[in-house]
C-alpha cells in the first residue's frame, strides 16, 4: 500500500513537472515566434526604406545629369 502510494505521489509530482514544462516551452515557443514577426517587420521595413532612398538617388542623379546637360547647352 505504501509502495502504491509513494508511485502515485510520483506520478503526480512527475506529471505536475511535465505540464509545467509544457507550459514553459509554449510560452518560449511563443516569445520566439514573436521575435521572428518583429525582424521580419524590420527587415521589410529596411528593405522599403532602402528602396526609397535608391529611388530618390536615382531621381536626383537624373536631375543633376539633365541639369548639367542643359548647363552645357547653355555655354555651348
Amino acid at each position: 500500500f505504501v509502495l502504491e502510494g509513494f508511485d502515485f505521489l510520483v506520478q503526480r509530482v512527475v506529471g505536475y513537472f511535465l505540464v509545467q514544462w509544457v507550459d514553459v516551452v509554449v510560452v518560449v515557443l511563443a516569445l520566439v515566434e514573436f521575435v521572428v514577426d518583429v525582424l521580419v517587420h524590420v527587415v521589410v521595413d529596411v528593405v522599403v526604406v532602402l528602396a526609397l532612398v535608391e529611388f530618390v538617388v536615382d531621381v536626383l542623379v537624373h536631375v543633376e545629369i539633365v541639369v548639367e546637360i542643359d548647363h552645357s547647352r547653355c555655354l555651348g
